[in-house]
């Protein structure tokens, strides 16, 4: 997403190139044995890690690389629960889990609210952003795909956010489809009681994107 946005200011020339993981491209391979996202410059190779590292060398940008512990701390947390709610088995465990999913969506919400910010860190988006609204993104998709589970209504400044993530051009257009969210997640999740996947079918489905607020919300 920070890459879209540089590449939307004409401060970097940008392709994307989707690979198949099944037939990895040969020189991709001789450059790294890395799996995707990896950057690649004239001379360079950068791994998932590198990349966040290698823009702020390269293109320095105070207002979008402000260090904000507090900030990375939430991002951080609230990924966690949401991967914990994905895996926890038994009803007492799941509940649990998403109470405590609910909680770290709420601390957004609270930190949102107060704040009256756009963004987490201020009017304008920073590499917070870049790192929160996707993971959002995930956490709604799969979440309600194998857990049944929304945002709660009651969350109206995390919902507001979410608006502003759906209105940012960068953010749309680097979002991967839904069935890619869930598709990410197989495995991962416990799948009791869903339909068993026909990939056949899977490959012929129109992608979809939940790029929306639900319309009786007004945040």
């Amino acid at each position: 997403m920070v890459l879209y946005l540089k590449s939307k200011r004409n401060e970097l020339a940008l392709t994307v190139t989707t690979v198949n993981m099944k037939q990895y491209p040969r020189e991709i391979k001789e450059l790294t044995h890395s799996p995707p996202p990896i950057l690649l410059t004239d001379d360079l190779a950068l791994q998932e890690d590198k990349i966040e590292e290698y823009l702020k060398e390269e293109f320095p940008d105070p207002a979008m690389f402000v260090d904000i512990p507090l900030a990375r701390q939430k991002i951080g947390d609230v990924f966690l629960k949401f991967n914990h709610f994905l895996a926890a088995a038994g009803d007492d465990a799941t509940h649990r889990a998403e109470k405590n999913l609910v909680e770290e969506l709420t601390k957004i919400n609270n930190h949102l609210q107060s704040t009256g910010y756009r963004y987490l860190c201020g009017d304008d988006i920073n590499l917070y952003d870049c790192e929160l609204m996707p993971k959002l993104q995930h956490i709604r998709v799969a979440s309600k795909w194998y857990r049944n589970f929304e945002f709660p209504g009651n969350l109206p400044a995390l919902w507001g956010y979410m608006r502003n993530a759906y209105e940012t051009e960068a953010f749309r257009e680097s979002c991967p489809a839904d069935q890619d969210i869930i598709a990410n997640y197989r495995g991962k999740a416990r799948t009791e009681g869903l339909k068993p996947v026909n990939s056949k079918e899977e490959a012929l489905q129109q992608p979809t994107f939940s790029l929306s607020v639900p319309e009786h919300n007004s945040y």
